[in-house]
């Protein structure tokens, strides 16, 4: 009887630390995820925002009626901000958002302020072109972002 009873000790005591265990893991692990998660969105914004400054500095730096075309990855619930001397790009994180910004040799004048756009997640042919006027605009899967170098805007 007294064996039993040592059997059966363990046995409820192996029963209550694997509970514990599988309760004390998943509270590491999920941190970990959000974690790699915000990692992960706050670089694709990086990533973005690097990209589309190379493409407006490239089409700034060519000629009337150049474009560039970038396939850009963009971060769920982002936002695109076209400024007078950088290009933005927000991600959403866990503690809420953290706006990225790269540099630019092309200054956006925008009547009203800066240029912005919200990007649902997602991939999107970004096109920077050489226009008569300034713009941004989502259609579908594209951006079209438009750059008037021909008025001086230093």
């Amino acid at each position: 009887m007294k064996g039993q009873a040592s059997i059966e000790f363990v046995t409820v005591i192996a029963a209550v630390l694997v509970i514990f265990a599988g309760f004390t893991i998943t509270q590491l692990v999920h941190p970990a995820l959000n974690v790699s998660r915000d990692t992960q969105q706050v670089g694709q914004a990086r990533v973005a925002s690097d990209r589309i400054a190379r493409a407006i500095n490239g089409v700034y730096s060519g000629a009337e009626g150049g474009a560039i075309t970038e396939m850009i990855e963009f971060p769920s619930s982002s936002k695109l901000v076209l400024g007078r001397d950088n290009v933005e790009v927000r991600a959403m994180v866990d503690g809420g958002e953290r706006w990225v910004s790269s540099d630019l040799k092309y200054g956006f004048r925008g009547d009203e302020g800066d240029l912005s756009e919200e990007i649902p997640g997602g991939n999107y042919a970004v096109i920077v072109q050489w226009e008569n006027t300034e713009g941004l605009e989502l259609e579908e899967n594209r951006i079209y972002i438009d750059i008037n170098p021909g008025d001086s805007n230093e």
